[in-house]
């Protein structure tokens, strides 16, 4: 099992340049030589509980790959990386990391981590990597327990063909991209998306009998299809990866989330009942032993947690308060209160995977805007709140980053929350300040977990559009991805409008002085007419055919990954598509566990 641990741990041992124990030493894939095999032995004195524990030639043993292609060769050209070491005790317990650069380069893997594997309980540990860009990596087999001696096969192999509309590849603003179906046939909206530490892209929505799901293990060039039924299911959808990758899915049923979890990549599956009424639910976890659900009470318009500290194997019964009166600081608490009562749109959960704190954002109407504003006595959310929990979850105080104002919007629909790797806690929100302004995306940060925040300050570069749905994910130090749909009118609810998905990486995040740079993904539009901007308050009126949101998550190797509904191109069929950054700079590995959590 997995638990929280400083960076310095084991202080002193690293990757030393001694001798391999692989064997052979190192190999060679190319675009005519795809496959490499070779074997080692590593033993577990002592445990490598992280890669910054390894011992070379002691409990580590690595292979050097070299990948030779041509700089130009992803230009025209797909390839899917696949490294796995296998042995034959599953008791014993091996790792596999993927570094990019020699040892000299960076003896612990402290930059140069492309992907890893580290479940239990099994005896084969598998990554793949896409496109991997030229150059020298180390295959680094960990032993965590037991001796082993395991054996490696690398492949370096083309996708294969899938029916559908065609992939589509586009350059924008230096960055690259990847478009592509998920599926032919998957008519849903508002998907989300994690990535596994090897690399693997998995991506929900809600519908049918409960979850749909779409898995990728080619770095988004494939995709296969699961549905995670529950009785009562098919509402609102969550994935999250732990640590060790061990899988949870949240599949809203209203009176509670049916929760899957699944340490086989949902090959198979547990599912239990977790909350009470709830709406628009959020997973989260702390390494691999905490879970956390996060969630919208709708009977008494309050924020909830429930929490398993064991891994998901069992959760509390009695939620947590995450918005009690008496929490916000000085005047806000009384703001606060007063407002919260009407109309809440709730953001996801997310844990310091260094100090387990937590924080979870929501936005909130006013209770003048519930009488002249949206569809009363349901107001639009024009406040930006962050409950903030210095003790694991226990109890939470709520900060108000974004005050409102009648004709103010903020959060439309739902904030966006996350955490880069020295611990800066970011928010965005789709909004405007007045009727007379079109809506735009914000960010504001805090440099003290959470106890005070920054101005806000505008990602997008264009102006005098709407821009909706944005949503966020951190890499390193004061690197920001944000995604969202942008207009062509600078109003929403316009049937002239055609939207389109839309990305900027924002460096020094945490400062008003920020660098931006938007890219556009997909070069089509992805709807045309109106986006209702109300819920589900919806069915009275208004195209609500893309859902509530889409996600953004830069994965373990920097690179940003985007799913989104698309109804518009290229034949107005509705789908969920993907698309996956393949060229500029990187966020720098945007799964905060790897960081700070060993076993």
């Amino acid at each position: 099992m997995r638990r929280f641990a400083p960076v310095a741990i084991l202080a002193g041992l690293l990757f030393l340049p001694a001798a391999h124990g692989a064997t052979p030493a190192s190999g060679t894939v190319s675009a005519t030589a795809s496959a490499v095999q070779y074997s080692g032995s590593a033993s577990a004195v002592p445990p490598a509980l992280t890669r910054r524990a390894c011992v070379e030639g002691m409990n580590c043993d690595t292979f050097d790959l070299i990948v030779d292609v041509p700089a130009n060769f992803y230009d025209a050209n797909d390839r899917v990386l696949t490294v796995t070491i296998s042995w034959a005790d599953p008791a014993n317990d091996l790792d596999l990391y993927v570094c990019a650069g020699t040892a000299t380069d960076d003896p612990q893997c402290l930059n140069g981590l492309v992907a890893s594997s580290i479940r239990s309980g099994t005896n084969s540990e598998s990554v793949s990597v896409r496109n991997p860009a030229p150059g020298h990596y180390r295959l680094i087999a960990a032993a965590a327990g037991g001796t082993s001696t395991y054996s490696g096969t690398v492949s370096f192999t083309a996708p294969t063909a899938v029916a559908g509309p065609a992939p589509v590849r586009s350059k924008s603003n230096g960055f690259a991209w990847d478009a592509r179906p998920v599926a032919n046939d998957s008519n849903f909206g508002e998907p989300s998306i994690d990535v596994t530490h090897s690399g693997d892209i998995f991506v929900t929505a809600p519908g049918g009998a409960g979850v749909q799901m779409w898995r990728s293990f080619d770095g988004g060039l494939t995709f296969d299809h699961r549905e995670i039924g529950s009785d009562g299911g098919g509402g609102d959808s969550e994935i999250e990866f732990t640590s060790t990758d061990f899988g949870f899915t949240a599949d809203l049923r209203i009176t509670d989330s049916a929760v899957s979890s699944s340490r086989n990549l949902f090959e198979t599956y547990d599912q239990r009942g977790v909350g009470i009424e709830q709406d628009r639910q959020w997973l989260a976890h702390w390494c691999d032993r905490q879970v956390f659900l996060g969630y919208h009470d709708f009977v008494l318009e309050a924020e909830m947690l429930n929490r398993s500290d064991d891994g998901g194997r069992t959760w509390s019964t009695v939620p947590t308060l995450i918005s009690p009166p008496g929490t916000a600081p000085g005047s806000e608490d009384a703001e606060v209160a007063a407002n919260q009562g009407a109309n809440t749109f709730s953001g996801p959960v997310v844990v310091d995977q260094k100090t387990g704190d937590l924080y979870i954002t929501f936005a909130i109407s006013t209770a003048a805007g519930n009488v002249l504003t949206g569809t009363p006595p349901f107001g639009d959310p024009e406040q930006i709140v962050v409950g903030v929990s210095h003790d694991n979850g226990q109890t939470f105080r709520l900060h108000l980053v974004k005050r409102g104002g009648v004709g103010a919007i903020a959060g439309a629909i739902f904030p966006w929350i996350t955490i880069d790797q020295g611990g800066n806690v970011y928010v965005s929100w789709a909004g405007r300040d007045t009727t007379a302004q079109p809506m735009n995306i914000w960010l504001a940060y805090s440099g003290d977990h959470g106890d005070s925040w920054s101005p806000a300050y505008r990602i997008n570069q264009d102006v005098g559009t709407a821009h909706i749905y944005s949503t966020i994910s951190a890499g390193d130090t004061g690197v920001v991805d944000v995604a969202w749909y942008s207009a062509t009118t600078a109003d929403p609810s316009s049937s002239a409008n055609d939207w389109h998905v839309d990305f900027a990486q924002v460096r020094n995040a945490n400062s008003l002085s920020p660098s931006i740079k938007q890219s556009r993904p997909y070069p089509s539009s992805i709807h045309h007419g109106d986006v209702c901007l109300q819920g589900i308050l919806c069915l009275v009126g208004g195209d609500r055919s893309l859902l509530d949101f889409f996600q953004i998550q830069v994965g373990p190797d920097g690179r940003a990954h985007i799913a989104f509904a698309n109804n518009a191109s290229p034949d107005g069929q509705q789908r969920i598509w993907y698309a996956g950054q393949i060229g500029g700079k990187k966020a720098g590995n945007g799964l905060q566990d790897t960081n700070w959590c060993t076993k």
